[in-house]
């Protein structure tokens, strides 16, 4: 006898999970990844090479150094995007070039020389692949995704920014759905199964956003055709993810269990966010333990995000 699938008024969770993914708008991130920017390398020859080795660098903190050479870069972003602007021995430099910038590197010792042309400069230190690269991605949010696609510095910081922004989406999304849960009454007939068809499916297309998302950050071009094996791993955590939340939930109080559930939306995200992102710096899938491990290391937080968004949404402004 073949399994069934939860089903209400004949919808299939997964069909209705794939028709919600084929509205997502991968060709926003493959416009995102391709945008002009220009970053002035300032600074003597050496200090111009450095600045070229460091964009190229991969701070992933699993990372190794199979995974720094599997990143992928392309010579020619770097020939696109930035401009070798070399400070001679009479302390002279290309004026033009500084002021048609997006933003500078600059080595430390010519840093008052190119701010008074009054562009965003940052001074440049070899070894920061982890402060610098998140202060100049909050400053140019706009151009994020092709700052990570055209080179590995950004990417790591990037993935974790957008594997948490949608871990807080879901999170806020298990909670105002089940708002209307938690109040006893006839139209938890009606309201109850058709949240966990809802639940799934928005949680779903969100973490197939992010997948895509982290191609695109990761150097590929989005092709959602070449990402079927993906999708497929990602419905099966998310289907996994699914089962364990409604086991524990089943448990507890009603006004706790939307705490939980908003812990769990988050926690599970970050799990799936993590392992889709290690299998783009790695090609290799993520183990169960990994998936547990960050589980764990993201449910306390997911537990105080939850709190806030409860508090937030309970408040008598804020209900409907």
């Amino acid at each position: 006898m073949p399994k069934k699938t939860a089903v209400v008024e004949g919808v299939n969770i997964f069909s209705k999970a794939w028709s919600e993914v084929k509205k997502i708008n991968w060709h926003e991130i493959n416009r995102l990844s391709h945008q002009n920017f220009y970053i002035g390398l300032v600074g003597d020859e050496r200090d111009i090479q450095q600045m070229k080795e460091w964009l190229r660098r991969f701070p992933y903190y699993l990372g190794n150094e199979e995974m720094e050479k599997r990143a992928i870069f392309h010579t020619r972003h770097m020939a696109k995007h930035t401009s070798e602007i070399t400070v001679n021995l009479n302390g002279h430099y290309d004026e033009k070039l500084i002021k048609a910038a997006t933003f500078c590197l600059v080595a430390p010792m010519y840093l008052d020389q190119v701010r008074k042309h009054k562009v965003d400069v940052y001074p440049f230190y070899p070894d920061d692949v982890i402060e610098l690269p998140a202060q100049i991605l909050s400053n140019y949010h706009e151009i994020r995704f092709g700052l990570s696609y055209s080179f590995p510095v950004f990417r790591p910081k990037h993935a974790n920014r957008e594997i948490e922004n949608t871990a807080f989406q879901n999170a806020s999304w298990v909670i105002v759905s089940g708002v209307s849960n938690i109040i006893p009454g006839p139209h938890q007939i009606i309201s109850a199964p058709l949240a966990v068809i809802s639940d799934f499916t928005v949680l779903t297309a969100n973490e197939i956003k992010l997948l895509f998302e982290l191609v695109g950050l990761s150097g590929h071009r989005v092709r959602p055709l070449y990402r079927l094996g993906e999708f497929a791993g990602v419905i099966g955590m998310a289907k996994i993810a699914e089962t364990i939340a409604n086991t524990i939930i089943a448990r507890v109080p009603a006004t706790s269990g939307l705490l939980i559930k908003g812990a769990l939306a988050y926690a599970f995200t970050w799990a799936i966010g993590e392992a889709l992102y290690y299998y783009q710096a790695s090609g290799r899938k993520a183990s169960s333990g990994f998936l547990a491990g960050k589980f764990k290391e993201h449910y306390q937080q997911g537990r105080e995000v939850a709190a806030g968004i409860i508090q937030n949404k309970m408040t008598p402004n804020s209900l409907p």
